[in-house]
This record gives structure tokens, C-alpha cells and sequence, in this order.
């Protein structure tokens, strides 16, 4: 950028800024006129290398240092209004009203939407309410940093679909600086919409599957547990399968099988009196009289019997 600058012949300073923009300040001279900048701006793009994408914007003109900084903030209103117009309009001069002063407010009524759709389920209606959000963002036009805190709004709208999710869970949105124009940033965000309702579909379909075999558990809970044949159910990995189970129940499938089991012997003690005790555990699906009551009293506190008599 210095290089191309000196090229324009006259007196120049570039600054490269945070985010890797560069602030470039040109001197002018008598006879130039008001469109001058913008010309010098032109030429400034045609004497980069083919490879770079640049957009420029330019501020307002100022006699001595005191107007720097307005100028500075003219120039880099802009340079985003620019950033965000089509690729054929890579310059932009600064104008009265810029659009750092675009109120963000429209865009919060498509992350209600989006809201109500993850809320009901609706993730196809989601993703097209993130996909108007997108569309208006580019109306607005506001500046970066309005824009990356929008962004990061909408994102988190989606977090709130995950049953579980840390304060950090939020995906770190890109810098729009980071991409040469508002239409590949746009894409970016696009994707990050879409990895957001991804997450929460899988989220949805591992609970439903928790669900499935807790089902399942309930109406065979007479028969011997079989990991491998509940994974096949709901075609996961018995590994990946107990891992869910425990993280979205807090027990094992073995704890929750039990506990399935124990309930159903108590149910028969109270209302099968005429069932002797190894019967009720035959029902419950223990063949071991013995281990029945061992496991009784480990999760009662109290035999069989003694559970039968204290019904009555």
C-alpha cells in the first residue's frame, strides 16, 4: 500500500491500523478539487497487485492536524459503506448520516423469529429467519463493530435451543475486516447459522434417542440388558450410546435398568399379594431369587417381604 501511494507522487503517510486496515493520509494541492480524493482513490486500487482485494473510503478534506481525527472517521465510515456495496464499487466517499448510525432494531425481529421456530422445533423456519437477518444486515449497512455484536446476538439465539451449553459456548464470530467484502462475510455468518442448528438437530436427536431406549427399557425390563441390541435400536455405538445416556440422564443405562426393575417388583409386592416373592422377581426380570433381594434392599433399604408387609 506504501509503495503504491509513493507511486501517486505525492506527500504520504500510511498507517496500518488494528485488524490490518490501513489509514493512508494524502496531502493536497492547489488546483486539486473536491472530487480529487476519490480520484486518487481509483488510482490507488489500479496500482495494487491484481492478487489483492481492497476496499477504500475517503474522508473529508482538512486543513492541518486538528481535523485528523475527523477525517480518520470519515474515511473509515467510508471505507464499511463500501465494503459493503457490490464487488464492482470498491470506493466510496464519505457522506452526511453514515451508517455506523444504522440502528440494528430490524434485525431483532428475525431473532425473535428464529427464536420461536427453535423453540417449536421448526428449524427450517429458523434458518430462513436467519437467512432474512442476513439479507437486511446487508441493507443496513452498520458499522463493524455494531454489526459483529448483531451477529453475535443472533448466534447465541440458537444456544438457547442446546439443553446444555457453557457461557463459552457461543461461536466466535470473524471480524468482518477479515474478509475483502460484505457478501463473503456474509457467507461465513451463513455458515455459522447453520452449524448453530446443526448442533441443536443432533442435540434433538440424541435426546430422542435417550427417550427410545428409555422406552424401551420400561416395556423389557423383564428381559436381560443388552447394550449392543439398545445401540442397534437407535443406531449408535453402544460406547457413544452410554455416554449420552449418562450425560443427558445423569446414570447409567444399567443404574436406569435397575431402577426400572425395582419399581416394577413394588408395583407387584402392593398390588400382587397373591405373587410369592420370587415370583415378583421372575416379573421384574431377576432369575435369582437371592440377587432379587440383594437388590431390593440396596435400592429400598428393605426386603421384599419386609416391603410387601409395610403395604399393607
Amino acid at each position: 500500500m506504501r509503495r503504491a501511494a509513493a507511486e501517486l507522487r505525492r506527500d504520504s503517510l500510511a498507517l496500518v491500523r488494528e485488524g490490518g486496515s490501513v489509514a493512508l493520509l494524502i496531502g493536497l494541492r492547489k488546483g486539486d478539487h473536491a472530487d480529487t480524493a476519490r480520484e486518487l482513490a481509483v488510482t490507488l486500487l489500479g496500482r495494487l497487485p491484481i492478487s489483492m482485494e481492497a476496499r477504500i473510503g475517503t474522508g473529508g478534506v482538512y486543513s492541518g492536524g486538528s481535523g485528523l481525527g475527523q477525517a480518520y472517521r470519515e474515511a473509515e465510515s467510508a471505507c464499511h459503506n463500501a465494503w459493503y456495496a457490490p464487488s464492482g464499487q470498491p470506493v466510496a466517499a464519505y457522506a452526511p448520516a453514515p451508517q455506523r448510525q444504522a440502528d440494528p432494531e430490524p434485525l431483532r425481529r428475525w431473532v425473535d423469529k428464529a427464536k420461536g421456530a427453535v423453540k417449536a422445533g421448526d428449524l427450517d423456519g429458523a434458518s430462513e429467519a436467519l437467512d432474512e437477518w442476513i439479507r437486511e444486515a446487508g441493507k443496513l449497512r452498520m458499522a463493524w463493530s455494531v454489526l459483529v455484536d448483531a451477529a453475535a446476538e443472533a448466534a447465541a439465539a440458537l444456544e438457547e435451543g442446546l439443553t446444555e451449553r457453557k457461557e463459552s459456548a457461543s461461536p466466535f464470530m470473524p471480524q468482518p475486516g477479515s474478509f475483502p467484502e460484505w457478501q463473503r462475510y456474509a457467507a461465513a455468518l451463513r455458515e455459522i447459522f447453520q452449524e448453530g442448528l446443526r448442533r441443536v438437530k443432533d442435540q434433538r436427536h440424541e435426546s430422542r434417542s435417550v427417550e427410545t431406549v428409555k422406552a424401551y427399557l420400561h416395556e423389557h425390563y423383564s428381559e436381560e440388558l443388552d447394550l449392543q441390541k439398545l445401540a442397534d435400536l437407535v443406531h449408535l455405538t453402544p460406547s457413544y450410546l452410554s455416554k449420552l445416556f449418562k450425560s443427558e440422564t445423569g446414570e447409567t443405562i444399567t443404574d436406569y435398568a435397575i431402577s426400572v426393575r425395582i419399581e416394577q417388583a413394588k408395583k407387584l409386592l402392593k398390588e400382587r399379594p397373591e405373587l410369592k416373592t420370587y415370583e415378583v422377581g421372575e416379573l421384574s426380570g431377576y432369575t435369582d431369587p437371592a440377587y432379587f433381594t440383594k437388590a431390593f434392599k440396596r435400592a429400598t433399604g428393605k426386603t421384599p417381604k419386609e416391603y410387601r408387609d409395610g403395604a399393607r
